[in-house]
């Protein structure tokens, strides 16, 4: 070809490129009329530098462009393990640092002394790197590494054109003891931080079958340790379904913050959002504090969280076991076990703390052995809010760790009940909830549970037509028994039993706050009796059936009005046989009372047969001794009394 037609050809090409440049602009301007600032000097076939500034241009014009929007990130690839020697295994790796770099299969083998740090990027720098060792054959392949000569992490500066894959690399007596992986799985979460688990160099599928555990604890892991970190789910896969994650083994982690982010969930839903399916007998999501508490803060968010239970097991749902763990907007159904657990060990260890869990906008549903749960003597101060518990066998909520605060309640058709509390100091506050349809009851406190606050305001059943507690299902309150310790349950229960409905008591202490037309019922053996608390704020108290040796309502503290409480009364009754008078002198006799002490306020009951006796006055009774009350009767004139015959007196003690 002549030398005129080469320069035609060229010409030709560049005019084409630079129509192509021009049609790239946005669709409504005037091309002609535009500015385009290239990178690189645009080809003038006319200078004698055209070749080389041709070459340029198409070499690295759009590289350019695209390293100015987009972050260097790993496509493929790009990580190897942990190995007994300096050799690492072969792994091949596709990058865009911009330029596209393929790396073929490759081992490293770090020249690092026995214990050392060491740091690995890809780089399309083809002319080596200050400070940093080249590897491949003939050192012409596209990994680095540079190591410290120390044991001390110190992260260096990412050279230009290239892109992190691992770091620290922890080398121990000569071997690769331990991996970090620093790749950025796509642009955006280069950008962002944000780590997309179905990324090429992790692999998630989200197709159901295939077993994502690798892939998304590899996800996971990507998070340096000590860090904070999003791994996020897309809400579908490339077929347009909802994402379903599928994990053959569960996820743990207790050495970093991590917020799994769920995509396309709708709030308290059982059919939409993205999915995590665990096989069964599998906890899915485990957080845990972890020795240095790194796991602290972890959550869960718009996620869909399902088992595959088909009898009761050890599985949970979503276990915490991390301080300030959370779950957010978060479906939990068809676990062995509790679809929630916030719990710790019975020893009060660091590493499994779960104090301060907050629970928001959360259900949970059809789980063997309940919907939510708290163990452990570190599981306290939990704050929950807008929670659905939902045809779980057991309780809805079954708390041993107390201090937690619970309010937006929403309660239905659990087999045993609603709430269940064997520990003290909860407040469970569900104003404007829906409770109903439980099977046996809405609300049991175990025997010797104390400081519980529980209000059921104004509720009623979500089709409208049934009370909180149907006639088959009662609120049962259990505390410790009479003398023990003091302990206080408040129960405002409101207008919201509804008519028939009843509240079953065992015999402990108990106060109300109550509403018109509340009822309460306590059966005993063989006698009940039922008390109706009308809009005054009366208790009025019947009794049927034949009483038995003793019966009574107990209770433990008794205040009326702004006045002195009062914590016992007790009483005893006998047969005084006082003698005549001789007069202007007195005589005493003694009624056993159990339990009175010096100082109690103490009263009598003076029959007939003793008021009668002319001349004779009866002063206040007194505590003696302990156990025992006297009374004494005084003629106050001369001249002999009458001979009153014996008779029961009865003595009432007061104490405070």
């Amino acid at each position: 070809m002549s030398s005129r037609k080469l320069r035609i050809s060229i010409a030709w090409r560049i005019s084409i490129f630079l129509l192509w440049l021009a049609c790239i602009g946005p669709a409504h301007a005037d091309h002609g009329a535009l500015r385009q600032d290239t990178f690189n000097p645009l080809p003038d076939s006319t200078l004698p530098t055209f070749p080389t500034n041709s070459r340029t241009m198409w070499d690295h014009e759009q590289s350019q462009r695209e390293g100015r929007t987009h972050a260097p990130f790993i496509y493929s690839g790009g990580l190897h393990g942990i190995s007994s020697t300096l050799t690492s295994a072969t792994f091949a790796t596709e990058a865009f640092v911009p330029e596209r770099v393929l790396q073929t299969s490759t081992a490293i083998t770090y020249a690092a002394i026995a214990n050392d740090v060491c740091w690995t990027i890809i780089s399309s720098d083809n002319d080596g790197i200050t400070g940093w060792t080249r590897v491949g054959s003939g050192s012409t392949g596209a990994y680095y590494y540079q190591c410290e000569g120390d044991t001390t992490p110190n992260q260096p500066t990412l050279p230009p054109n290239s892109a992190w894959l691992m770091g620290p690399i922890t080398i121990t007596a000569s071997a690769i003891a331990a991996v970090q992986d620093k790749r950025d799985g796509s642009a955006y979460a280069a950008r962002t931080g944000i780590i997309n688990p179905t990324d090429n160099i992790y692999g998630a599928t989200g197709d159901g079958t295939t077993d994502d555990y690798t892939a998304i604890i590899t996800a996971i892991r990507r998070i340096p340790i000590g860090r904070q970190g999003v791994v996020a789910f897309p809400p579908s896969t490339w077929t347009g379904r909802p994402a379903n994650y599928f994990l053959g083994t569960g996820l743990l982690w207790n050495d970093r913050s991590v917020t799994l982010l769920c995509g396309g969930a709708s709030l308290h839903s059982s059919t939409n959002g993205t999915r995590i399916t665990a096989a069964a007998g599998i906890t899915p999501i485990t957080m845990e504090n972890g020795a240095s508490a790194y796991g602290s803060f972890s959550g869960i968010e718009n996620c869909h969280v399902r088992g595959v239970a088909a009898a009761p097991g050890t599985d949970d749902g979503i276990r915490i076991r991390a301080n300030n763990g959370w779950a957010r907007n978060v479906y939990v159904e068809g676990f062995g076990q509790y679809c929630f657990h916030v719990m710790s060990d019975a020893g009060g260890t660091i590493a499994l703390n779960a104090n301060s869990a907050r629970l928001d906008n959360t259900t949970a549903g059809t789980c063997l052995t309940g919907g939510y749960h708290t163990s452990g003597v570190n599981s306290l101060a939990g704050t929950w809010t807008g929670i659905k518990a939902l045809t779980n066998t057991g309780f809805g909520i079954y708390l041993l760790g107390g201090f937690q605060m619970i309010s937006g309640l929403l309660c239905e058709g659990n087999t045993t009940g609603c709430i269940r509390l064997a520990a003290g100091f909860n407040k469970i506050d569900p104003v404007y909830s829906e409770i109903g349809g439980n099977t046996t009851c809405a609300l049991q406190i175990d025997s010797g549970v104390a400081n519980n606050v529980v209000y059921f305001n104004t509720a009623s059943r979500s089709d409208g037509t049934s009370p909180i507690c149907d006639n088959s299902g009662a609120f049962n309150m259990y505390s410790t028994p009479l003398g023990l310790n003091p302990h206080w349950n408040l129960l405002n229960i409101g207008n919201a039993l509804g008519t028939g409905a009843h509240l079953a008591l065992s015999r402990d202490s108990m106060q109300f706050n109550a509403g018109a037309n509340t009822r309460w019922q306590n059966a005993e053996t063989t006698r009940t009796w039922t008390g109706v608390v009308d809009a005054s704020g009366n208790m009025n108290l019947t009794t049927t059936g034949s009483p038995p040796t003793s019966t009574g309502f107990n209770v433990e503290r008794l205040r009326v009005g702004s006045g002195q409480s009062a914590t016992g009364f007790l009483s005893g009754t006998a047969s005084l046989n006082f003698d005549a008078w001789a007069g202007n002198d007195c005589q005493t006799r003694t009624i056993p009372v159990t339990g009175a002490q010096d100082g109690n306020p103490a009263y009598a009951g003076i029959p007939a047969t003793l008021a009668s006796v002319a001349d004779v006055a009866w002063g206040n009774p007194w505590v003696s001794a302990v156990d025992t009350v006297s009374l004494r009767g005084c003629k106050v004139t001369a001249g002999a009394s009458a001979d009153p015959a014996a008779v029961t007196v009865r003595a009432d003690v007061w104490q405070h």
